[in-house]
Parts: C-alpha cells; sequence; structure tokens
C-alpha cells in the first residue's frame, strides 16, 4: 500500500501546480514547462529559449528513477502481497 501510496504522490501534478509558485514547483511540474518549451512538441508556443530532445529525455529519467528505484527494493514485498490471497491451502 504504500508503494501504490508513493507513486499517487509522486505523480501528483494539479495540485503542486496550482499551489505552489514559480521555481520551487515539483518535479511534475518542471517537466511539463520543460514539454512546453520544446519546438516538436508545442509548435504553437513561440517561447525564447528552446531545450533541446537530450536535455528533455534526462529530466524525465531524472524524474522516473525514484519510482523505479523504490519499486526494485520492494518488489519483493509487492509481489507477495498480491499473491498471498490467490492460494488455497
Amino acid at each position: 500500500m504504500s508503494f501504490f501510496s508513493f507513486v499517487g504522490n509522486w505523480n501528483n501534478y494539479f495540485l503542486p501546480y496550482v499551489m505552489v509558485p514559480g521555481r520551487k514547483a515539483p518535479v511534475q511540474v518542471g517537466l511539463a514547462e520543460l514539454l512546453s518549451n520544446v519546438p516538436q512538441f508545442n509548435p504553437t508556443n513561440a517561447a525564447s529559449t528552446t531545450i533541446d530532445l537530450p536535455t528533455l529525455a534526462l529530466a524525465t529519467v531524472v524524474s522516473v528513477a525514484p519510482v523505479l528505484l523504490i519499486f526494485l527494493f520492494s518488489q519483493r514485498f509487492l509481489v507477495s502481497g498480491m499473491t498471498a490471497g490467490g492460494t488455497k491451502e
């Protein structure tokens, strides 16, 4: 349960977007702002700063890394918890 709670809070976008102004925004809000400055993904935005695709890819990897690490360390417990009620003794 704690893993799914962590993933839900980590991927929360709307509340931090509304509540936290400017530079103190969480990773997902910053990633969305980076994505809006890439001309290939948002051709209508004529931003003065453009972000290269490798920079966007690195930001995506950095934002996914904590969830991936926690999943890798807790995978054994997740699988055993999901299959605990599936067998009869």
